[in-house]
């Protein structure tokens, strides 16, 4: 069984390094794309807090998300330099979350 494209879930956990290192192995051995995937979450925090300071809060929220993302995309990118002949891309997703 060949497969053809393969996803790996990119966040914040340290697990992350490990995860990416066996998506690419697997992508080497089966000559597969690779997509790494991160998801942007706003943390659920309540209306109560956000309406306290909205713009600080939704800014500090901004800034945290696209350290993280930027972090995972680095990580991403330099397996994927170290790569040989293979085919991968990176896509940052993001959705909010409200309670």
């Amino acid at each position: 069984m060949a497969y053809r494209s393969l996803l790996v879930h990119l966040d914040r956990s340290p697990r992350r390094a490990a995860r990416l290192a066996i998506a690419f192995s697997l992508a080497a051995r089966f000559q597969a794309h690779l997509t790494g995937l991160f998801a942007l979450s706003a943390v659920p925090v309540p209306s109560s807090v956000r309406a306290e300071s909205p713009e600080f809060f939704a800014g500090l929220m901004r800034q945290q998300r696209a350290a993280a993302a930027q972090a995972a995309r680095e990580q991403f990118e330099a397996l994927n330099r170290k790569s040989t002949r293979l085919n991968s891309s990176h896509r940052c997703i993001s959705y909010a979350v409200f309670c």
